[in-house]
């Protein structure tokens, strides 16, 4: 019975407050009626998607989106797909990820969507929206690339 204690406090404390890529251990994480398990545990911390193209990070708690989503893009991918486009240009590599550009944040409690926003590829907000009760977006402010609101 001891060792089933330890077991059990230990899978508590690895899935506490951690940082799991999905690529890496996706085969330790499931998602049943909307909520993460990571090794059979409700998952508290930080989930990470990524790619050649993107990355995705989602916080978790108690196996609820609780917190901070994120979603960058590569900048090869911004060349790519507007090589002639100058109003992509400049954009922002991200300082947190290398090579990346911050496209979108969203903002969870207990699993629902509150608060998102969008940002240029310059890094400047290009908008702000609350996420109502029934779902629908509210647009509050709109920013140019210049940061001005509009």
């Amino acid at each position: 019975m001891k060792n089933l204690i330890y077991l059990f406090l230990t899978l508590l404390i690895v899935a506490c407050g951690k940082t799991v890529n999905e690529r890496e251990e996706g085969q330790y994480l499931t998602r049943e009626k909307k909520v993460q398990y990571y090794k059979g545990i409700p998952f508290s911390g930080t989930l990470v998607k990524d790619d050649e193209w993107s990355i995705e990070t989602r916080e978790f708690k108690e196996g609820l989106l609780d917190g901070v989503t994120e979603f960058y893009y590569s900048y090869k991918k911004f060349e790519d797909d507007n090589m002639n486009n100058e109003i992509y240009r400049p954009y922002v590599v991200s300082e947190k990820y290398d090579g990346y550009v911050l496209t979108d944040k969203g903002y969870y409690e207990d699993n629902v969507l509150v608060f998102t926003e969008e940002y240029h590829p310059n890094g400047q907000l290009k908008s702000k929206n609350k996420i109502m009760d029934n779902g629908r977006s509210l647009e509050l402010l709109r920013y140019d690339e210049n940061g001005q609101s509009w």
